[in-house]
Order: structure tokens, then sequence, then C-alpha cells
């Protein structure tokens, strides 16, 4: 089943695409076979809470939700620049900031009201990595016409 909402207004992401690449496969491999229960249980809970601020269209309770991701922490050695980059974005005003995918684009989500800073702030940290705002669509994956 799924469940469809609006992204709560005002609601965007700044993208860090660094200069390295990131394998998919390299990514993978990394990552324990098994994961302990309070990284289940932190999972679940954080997707729980997720669902329920974007649901209610409360951005402002993203905050807080996307440190110490379980993958994060093994990925970390492949993606040099997260930590730097969540500190530069969540210190400009981001509410959250993860890899995207395996890495390496890194994903902050902002308010409108703290975007451009969050973009000057990556910017000045990370020059050589592509920095952009970028909205989501709110009707979803669209088709191209053939």
């Amino acid at each position: 089943r799924t469940a469809r909402f609006p992204v709560p207004r005002g609601l965007s992401a700044v993208v860090t695409i660094p200069s390295y690449e990131v394998k998919t496969s390299e990514a993978r491999a990394i990552l324990p076979g098994q994961l302990s229960r309070a990284d289940h249980v932190t999972g679940i809970q954080r997707t729980a809470l997720l669902v329920a601020a974007l649901a209610t269209g409360d951005g402002e309770a993203l905050r807080g939700l996307f440190t110490h991701g379980w993958h994060e922490t093994h990925r970390a050695a492949l993606n040099p620049e997260l930590a730097t980059i969540r500190a530069a974005a969540e210190g400009a005003g981001a509410l959250g900031t993860i890899l995207s995918g395996s890495g390496s684009t890194i994903l902050s989500l902002v308010g409108e009201k703290n975007e451009s800073a969050v973009v000057a702030r990556l910017r000045g940290v990370s020059p050589s990595s592509l920095v952009k705002s970028v909205c989501f669509a709110a009707d979803g994956l669209q088709p191209f016409a053939s």
C-alpha cells in the first residue's frame, strides 16, 4: 500500500555533489550483514517520526531525525565530506542532512527562510562541489511523453 500527502509548504532541499564518486557496489559491501536491536529500533522510530512530520506538514519536526544513520557510520570512509557538510548545513539552519543513496551526493532539507544561507555556507566549505537548491515535485514521478 501507499499513501500520498503533500510536501510541507516551504520545504526544499539543497544537494551537495562532491567531486568524487562512490560506487554503489562498494557502499553496499561495506555494510554489516546484521543490525543491532538498537539500530533497528532507532530506524523504525525515525521512520515513523519522519512520515508523521511530512504527513502533518510540520517540516520543523524533521530536525534531528537524520543524524547517526547506521549506514552512514559505515559509509563515512567512502564519503569523507559528509560530516563537514552536515555540520555546515545544520549550522546555517538546515533541518537535517543525509547521504542520498550510497553517496556521494549529500542532501540537506531546508526551510525557505534558510535556503540561501545553507547554499552559501556549503559553497564556502566545499568549493569543489556542485551545490544546488532543488524543490520537490508535489505530483510525484511523471512518465515522459513518447
